[in-house]
Formats: structure tokens, sequence, C-alpha cells
């Protein structure tokens, strides 16, 4: 255990091997003054014939153990001096690094929290989404019937589970007033694929998953402490939900997560009908242990062989397989593309403001030239100077990393503001040991790398020489050059991301712009679940749609009301669409499908949607009148070939399955297109039905699928009027319980959150690339002009005008900006290709936006090197003459 005395004596030794140096050339001190010399020349004499105290006891020092250590804590020492002896040097570095690395952590931590760190279930690498792969591409949905054979017969898997999509809510009646409560039904082995029991009571059974069963429910925790009163009594009770009784049987852990919303979830209870054909499931599945996502692939894949030849029908002949994804990556879902595309922006952010910090190493290795040589000179080597020189340079890395942290925590939450609704795993966004190392690391590549180029210059000089110049020291040709290029690669990179931020601002405007076919201004929207006794046919649907309508149209302000199954610009049913009327060569083929919705008469008016030809829908459009049927100009042009489509047949639904087939209708209206998939999509087929006419098997399917949309036009200010909305429904039906109130305009606004987030992200690190930019400029503009003043002096006094130094300044300034320029415009070019699918009705090679970028390149630029410029004008030749002689 010497290692460790001598570890925790160093000190101790280290003065005592000085002690013994001294007493030696005491000793011989005094044996040359007993030869006769003074103890002046005996003391010179005994120090020659030592030799350097200093590099001697360096060495003695070497043969201990962990040497090291003290000398790396001696460059630490060293490098906090000198960084503090030059305070404006080293704050303007810090501040730098701080925006690169602090932009880079808190991507990170975006990426660690929704695509490294694992979800929070137990062995969640395991879980995969299960979803058909169609000639066109995924199709995310499965039937119920295709669910149950694959539980049966896959071999990889320990369990799988089905979910449906969305969820319309259930209305929770626990005081005296129901609250909605998002529900979601799903399969008996759920929260086992999860690897998640309840915290309280019991699972769901396969018994509690049959048709017919007693209807039970697992509350989440918030519920059952908030509506409940965390009654652990409740477990075992009844409370009613959605017009029945349903025992809750548990209750999820605290922090338990499931999407956003879901805050019950009830068994299926569905039969198992190969006759239904509706993809209203999500499946999700726990490997088995060893098992792989490819090897349960070929499974399933081999499972839809049997399925095809034992159930004919069942599976979709448009399918040619099943794909098999981590639960994890389709829980990102488009989240993971704009989070790549800002993770390759502060790439480029960190590059710019090393480059910065590289160039201000350089310029202030030409004032230490003299410093190093006189080290070298006591005998420093140069692998211990370049050691010393980079332990400063990550000394500033690191400072710069822990303001980066700060400047990390702010990003991160202007992104979690700007991020939309959809965003997955928030809590997991959150600055933690990995956070910590990646940021630690990048501190220290930071230091190592754009320390390099200063530690390898000044470790290469040679001491004789300058110690030998007289005057003030200069920087020579390579140092400009370098400082050239960097400027050079900082602009180059700050024109990338500009035309970058250029391209998806043009896009987002002309989105903004987008007209959607509709008004959505003074438009108030509200959410209710339909599932109950109360709604069990459609008829009782619309009557009381009916009454709601009669009475909100009775409120002051209010200028009319509708119901619809889904809100404009959100994707509703794809239902097949069949049209018996035309002749069977003009047919459409056998997968056309259409955008379903079901209104009530005055939809078209709340959004004020022009009615081209034909009718609207009226009061006698009831259950038992002829069936009806309204289309958009997009049906007739994709159908009809824009011939008048009036009195046409069609027929929908038939493919899904019996209980969804509807009756033949005649188009009695075809109104204006508008975007009912989204303001970036082009306006698709979609059809309009009554909603007292559709089948009461297809509307008790819609009820547990989705919630049911009130819109209401008011003059005024729309969520001024949501509480009376709700009260007026209320009293039509205590189950009307209304929710999520919103203009119309923030639907739209939401739709359009992350492009919103991608253009504000891209933007703000785009504006900072700039100015870290413009300030490399400046800095190495300035730095020139003080180096030159000599010759600027000169100049002056031989008679050239301020307008001729100006120009050469700029001249030096254009020049490194035209080389930056224009390799970050070939470059962004190269990349155009990725950056296509975040775009809307722009090219990546959009003209308008690379004259912009070029405009806002030739501003940015003038303005960072005209100060240098104009002080090389105020140069005094006298004064410079004499400084410099």
């Amino acid at each position: 255990m010497g290692w460790l005395r001598q570890l925790f004596s160093r000190r101790r030794r280290f003065g005592e091997l000085s002690d013994e140096i001294r007493e030696h050339l005491e000793e011989k001190v005094e044996e040359l003054v007993a030869g006769g010399l003074s103890r002046k020349e005996a003391a010179e004499a005994a120090r020659r014939e030592f030799g350097n105290v200093t590099l001697t006891e360096r060495d003695g020092r070497a043969v201990w153990r962990w040497s090291w250590i003290e000398d790396f804590a001696a460059d630490v020492r060293y490098g906090l001096r000198g960084l503090r002896g030059n305070p404006g040097f080293t704050a303007v570095a810090i501040l730098t690094l701080a925006l690169g690395i602090g932009a880079n952590a808190s991507i990170f931590t975006m990426i660690n929290g929704l695509m490294i760190r694992p979800l929070p279930y137990p062995q969640a690498e395991r879980l995969m989404q299960i979803d058909r792969q169609t000639k066109d591409g995924p199709y995310y949905g499965m039937t119920l019937f295709q669910f149950r054979l694959y539980q049966r017969q896959n071999q990889s898997f320990e369990c799988l589970a089905a979910y449906d999509m969305l969820g319309s809510g259930l209305n929770l009646k626990s005081g005296t007033e129901p609250e909605l409560v998002q529900s979601r039904r799903v399969s008996a082995d759920f929260f086992r694929v999860l690897g998640v029991p309840p915290s309280m009571g019991r699972d769901f059974s396969p018994d509690d998953d049959r048709p017919g069963a007693p209807r039970v429910v697992i509350l989440s925790h918030k519920v059952w402490k908030s509506l409940l009163g965390g009654d652990p009594a409740a477990i075992g009770r009844p409370v009613r939900m959605g017009g029945e009784n349903y025992l809750v049987i548990g209750v999820t852990p605290d922090n338990f997560r499931f999407s956003r919303e879901t805050e019950a979830w009830i068994p299926l209870r569905m039969p198992e009908d190969p006759n239904n054909h509706a993809s209203a499931f999500q499946v999700i599945g726990r490997l088995r242990a060893g098992a792989t996502r490819e090897r349960a692939k070929q499974d399933l894949n081999a499972a839809s062989q049997r399925i095809r030849k034992d159930y004919p029908g069942v599976i979709d002949p448009s399918e040619v397989g099943t794909l098999v994804t981590s639960y994890q990556v389709r829980v990102v879902g488009d989240v993971r593309g704009v989070l790549l595309l800002l993770a390759g922006a502060v790439a480029c952010v960190l590059l710019i403001a090393g480059s910065n910090i590289a160039s201000l190493l350089l310029a202030r290795a030409v004032h230490r030239r003299k410093e190093i040589a006189i080290r070298t000179a006591l005998g420093v080597g140069r692998a211990r100077l370049i050691r010393q020189l980079l332990t400063e340079s990550t000394l500033l890395s690191f400072a710069g990393a822990a303001a980066g942290l700060l400047v990390s925590r702010w990003c991160v939450r202007l992104f979690l503001a700007l991020a939309p609704d959809s965003t997955p795993h928030v809590p997991g966004v959150v600055i933690d040991s990995h956070v910590l190392l990646f940021t630690v690391t990048l501190a220290i590549l930071t230091g190592l790398i754009f320390g390099a180029a200063p530690a390898w210059q000044l470790g290469r000089l040679n001491s004789a020489e300058v110690l030998r110049e007289a005057g003030r020291t200069t920087a020579g040709a390579a140092t400009g050059r370098m400082q050239g290029y960097l400027v050079s690669l900082q602009i180059s990179l700050a024109t990338i991301l500009l035309l970058g931020a250029g391209l998806l601002l043009s896009s987002f405007v002309r989105l903004m712009h987008v007209d959607p076919g509709f008004d959505p201004r003074q438009v108030l929207t509200l959410k209710t679940s339909l599932v109950g006794p109360s709604f069990s046919s459609s008829a009782r649907i619309d009557d009381a749609a009916r009454r709601v309508v009669s009475r909100l149209q009775a409120l002051p302000g209010v200028q009319a009301a509708a119901a619809g199954t889904l809100l404009p610009t959100q994707a509703s049913l794809q239902v097949s669409v069949e049209l018996p009327s035309l002749p069977a060569a003009n047919r459409p083929a056998e997968d056309a499908a259409t955008q379903w919705r079901a209104i009530s008469p005055a939809y078209f008016d709340v959004l004020r949607i022009p009615l081209l030809q034909g009718r609207s829908f009226s009061e006698r459009d009831a259950a038992g009148a002829a069936p009806v049927t309204i289309v958009n100009q997009a049906f007739l042009r994709e159908y009809f070939s824009h011939a008048n489509g009036i009195g046409q047949q069609v027929l929908v639904g038939r493919r899904e399955g019996p209980q969804f087939a509807d009756s033949a209708r005649e188009i009695v209206g075809v109104t204006a297109d508008t975007r009912e998939t989204g303001l970036e999509e082009a306006p698709v087929p979609a059809v309009f039905i009554p909603l007292a006419q559709v089948p009461d098997s297809f509307m008790l399917f819609l009820n547990d699928l989705l919630p049911m949309n009130w819109l209401v036009r008011v003059s005024g200010d729309p969520l001024a009027f949501s509480r009376p909305v709700h009260q007026e429904m209320l009293g039509v039906d205590p189950d009307l319980v209304t929710s999520n109130p919103q203009s119309l305009e923030q639907v739209l606004s939401f739709s359009l959150a992350q492009q919103k987030m991608q253009t504000a992200l891209l933007g703000f690190f785009s504006a900072t690339a700039l100015l870290l930019g413009a300030l490399g400029l400046y800095g190495v503009l300035a730095y020139s002009v003080a180096e030159r003043k000599q010759e600027f002096g000169i100049r002056a006094a031989l008679g050239a005008s301020p307008a001729n130094v100006r120009w050469m300044v700029l001249r030096e300034s254009s020049r490194l900006a035209i080389w930056g320029s224009a390799a970050g415009l070939v470059v962004a070019l190269l990349l155009g290709r990725p950056l296509r699918d975040f775009l809307f009705g722009i090219t990546p090679a959009d003209p308008g936006v690379y004259a912009s970028v070029v405009v806002t390149l030739t501003i940015v630029v003038f303005v960072a090197s005209y100060l240098p410029a104009r002080r090389a004008t105020k140069i005094d030749p006298i004064v410079a003459l004499r400084n410099d002689g």
C-alpha cells in the first residue's frame, strides 16, 4: 500500500526533496568556500555544476507514482489564473460556448426523454406495436377478429392486447353533476402486456372481456383521488358511468401513463365477428424472453397465411404482411424527424461557437508568444506545453457547459411550450445523468478539438527567435489564414441554417394562408360522450341534437349551432364507397374509400361552407325519410369527372361489414371543398350523412369510438359562451357533459403546432448561429485592424483616403463572406432532399428564400464589418508610427 501513502503524503515528500537539494547545494557551497572562493562565486559555481534545480525537482517527483495528478492540478491552477487575469476574453468565450453547448444539451434532453430513455414500463424494449402492411404503405389499425386470431396463433409474444384508437369517454357521476372521464376500451391482457398491474384491486380477467359480461372498470389514480375521494372502499363498489353501473375493480399506480388523456379502462366485451372489417384497434405485444422483432414478424406473417386459408375475406386483399415496430418508436412518431432536424441545427451552432473560440484562442496565442518562449527556455517540454494549453481550452469549455445547462433548461421549456399535444412521454424530458454525461463529453471534445489549433501553433514556436524579436509581436500569415478559414466556416454553417429556417418559415406562412374552405372565426367547439342508454339509437341522438340546437339558438349572441362526428381538418372515418348508378366500367375500384361524417342540418351554415348544387339537409331528412347524402367537389372530381352528381346513388360501408352497411343514398347536394384531413392535405372525397339516418349499429360503434362534436357560431369571444352552452346542454340531458371547449381557430392553430414548433426552434437556432457568425467576423476584422495599425498609419501618411482604408477592410470581410456563403448555398442545395418532407407549397430550392438569405447575410456582414473598417480610418499616423517604431 505504499502507493496510497505516496498519494496522500506528496506535499511532505516534495518538501523533503526540495530540502535535500538545498542541503546538497549548501554543502557544495561550503566546500567551494573552503577552497578559497567567495560565497557568491561559490553559490554560482555550485548551481552551474548542479544544473536546473526546477527540472531536477520535476524529474525527482516523476520517479514517484501519481505525479500526473500533481501536474494536472498545476495545469488547472495555472489555467484558472490565466483566465481570471483576462476577464473580458473569458466572459465572451464562456457566453459563446454556453449558447453552443446549451443548445445541444437541450435537444439531447428531448431526444433522451423521447427516444433513448425507456418508456415507464418494465422491460419496455420488449414492447412491440403490430400493424398491417398494405400495398399503399403501413395501415395503423386492425380488425378485432384478426387480432383474436393473432392472439391465439402467435408464438413469439408472451401476450397481445388490443385497444381502441380514440375512445369517446364516459360520463362519471360522483356528485351533483357528471364529469367526462376519458376512457379507453382494452382487451383483458392490456395491463399484462405493459407489465403494470393495478396498484389496488385486481386486473382484468378473460371473463371480463366476454360479450355480455358484467361491466367493470379500472380507474386512474387521478380519477380515484379527485372524483372518488381516494377512498379504498370504492374498489368493489359500482359507479355510474355512461348511464350504466360499472364495478370498480382496480386503480392504476400514481405514475402510470398511457397516452395523455386516458383516465379509465374498460374491457372490449365484443363478439368475434369475421364480417366486422372495421380496423378500429391498435395492437401491442410483449415479446417472449429471447425472441426478436424479426422472428415475431415472420411468425405473424405465417399466421396471416393460415388465416387467409382458414377464414377467407378476414384479411384485406391489399394487405401484404405485418409490421412489428418497437412501441417506443411508434409512440415518438413524427417527433423523431423534427428532433433529428433540430439536432443537426444545434450541431452547426456548436461548430460555429467552437470556431469562434478557436479564433479567439488564436488571437490570444499571438500575445502569449513571449510567455511561451520563456517557459520553453526554462525547460518546459513541447508535450507538457500543449497539455497545458489544452487544459486551458477545456476549462473554458467546462465553464461554458455549466452555463449551457442553464441555457438548456430554458430551451427545453421553450420546446415543451411549443410542442403539440400529440408529443408523447413529456414527463421523461428532464435533465438526468444521461444529459449530464453528454454535456461533459461534449465539453471535453469541444475543448480538445477547438483548442488544438492554438496549442499546436504555440507548441511549435522557436523560443530563441521569439526572444530575439524587438517591439510588439504580430500574427503570422498562418494565423491569419486559419482565422479566415474559421470565419468562412461560420458563415457557411450560418447560411445553411438560415436557408433551412427560411424554407420552414415560408412553408409555415403558406400553410397559415391556406383557405380551409370554411370560416373558423367566432365558432365555439365542444365535445360530449354519447355512450349510454340515452343515446342507443340514431333517432335518440338526432332528437337530442335538435333540442340542443333549439335551446342554444335561443341564447343571446348565438347565431347557429350544429353537431358532427368530427371537427373540420380532423381526419374522420374512411369507409368504402360504391356507385351502383354508374355504368359498370365507370364504377370505383373495390378498394375505393371516402371520408365519412354524420352531421346535423345546420352544419354547413355554422361553418359557412358554400352549397354549390342542390340543397342542404333539413328537418325532413329524418330516420324514416328517403336516405340522402351530400358530397363535396372532390367526390365529383374523383368519381363523376365533374359531371352533375345530383340524383346519383351512393353506397357506403358495405366492405366494413353488415353492421356498417348503409342503404343506397341519393346525392341531394354538393358543397365546396374543405380541408377535411388537415390544412397541409389537398381536399379529398367526402360524404355527409344526416345524423338521424345513420344505421343504429353504425351509430353505436361510433359512440364507443368517437365523442360527438358541437359547433356554435356566436357574436363575440367563443370561449365566453362555453359555460352557458354547457348549462343549456345539461338542461336537455344530464348526460350531455361537455369538455374541451375551444374556438375553431384554436383547433386550426393546434393542428399546426408541430410546424410552428419546428419553424420557431430552427429560426431561433439560426438567429443564434448568425449572431455568432457575425461576432466571429467582427472579432477577426477588429483583431486584423489592431494588428495592421502601423500599416494603416503608413498608408494614411502617404495620402490614402479614409474611403480607401475602409474599402480595404470591407474587401477582406467580403472575401470571407462570399467564400463562406457560396459553400453554404451549395451544401444547402445538396441537403435539400431531407427537408422536403417538412415543406408545404415550396421546394428546397425556392429562389425567393435563397435571395432573402443572401440579402440578410449581406446586411449582417456589412454591419459586422463597418465598425472595424471605421476604426481603421480613425488611426492617427503619428501615434501609430511612434508606438510601433
